[in-house]
């Protein structure tokens, strides 16, 4: 930099970086008269009264990595030790725990597919973005027959939390009574609508008629 007697050259914009290493970043503090801080610490360029030349500072320290980890979808589990001061060759566990209705698949790690076990180790290379996948359980339901009606269901095979709806239709001399589901009596409206969460059997209810037959004289005999 070509500067004039007296004056101060122009200070370098942005300021000056130094590539960081594998495990250590480097923040650049000030100048000095000679490398590897060994001349005069300068808050500034002075002003030019020869030829000179001044070095750029920096000071190190230890550089940190990211591990982001979370559950797809979130309602399908949780994820554990995810953490941001992870440092080069550092090892970190990762858990996933799948929530009732929910079975763990697998894990992606920076996109990439990364194992099928509930534990994950990362030897740390790098920031890592972690995604525990995690799907809902399927269950059967089961529509049992019963004397004395008819009943439908719109499915049998259903993923946690699917709505179901059976719906019953009395035969000639009976009488829809109720639902029972897994042994408790659940509706007494023919149309029963339930949300799935386990395999579970339903049966319609009906009882059979009476009837009052009333017999008379009509005075002849």
């Amino acid at each position: 930099v070509q500067c004039d007697y007296g004056k101060k050259p122009d200070t370098p914009t942005p300021e000056p970086t130094k590539a960081p290493t594998e495990t250590v970043v480097y923040t650049f503090d000030g100048w000095s008269t000679a490398k590897d801080s060994q001349g005069t610490a300068l808050t500034s360029i002075p002003e030019t009264t020869g030829n000179a030349t001044y070095y750029a500072h920096f000071t190190p320290s230890t550089r940190y990595y990211t591990v982001s980890a979370t559950a797809n979808p979130t309602a399908g589990g949780t994820v554990s030790g995810s953490g941001s001061s992870y440092k080069w060759n550092d090892s970190v566990t990762l858990e996933a725990s799948a929530n009732y209705g929910y079975t763990f698949v697998k894990w992606t790690d920076n996109g990439a597919d990364a194992g099928t076990a509930t534990t994950y180790s990362i030897p740390i290379d790098g920031n890592h973005t972690v995604v525990a996948e995690f799907e809902k359980n399927s269950y059967t339901v089961t529509l049992e027959a019963s004397e004395g009606g008819q009943a439908t269901i719109d499915k049998t095979t259903c993923l946690y939390e699917d709505q179901v709806t059976v719906a019953a239709t009395a035969d000639t001399g009976y009488t829809f009574v109720n639902w029972v589901q897994d042994g408790q009596v659940v509706s007494s409206d023919p149309t029963y609508t339930f949300t799935v969460t386990a395999d579970s059997t339903v049966k319609p209810v009906f009882s059979i008629n009476s009837y009052t037959i009333s017999l008379s004289s009509d005075g002849n005999g």
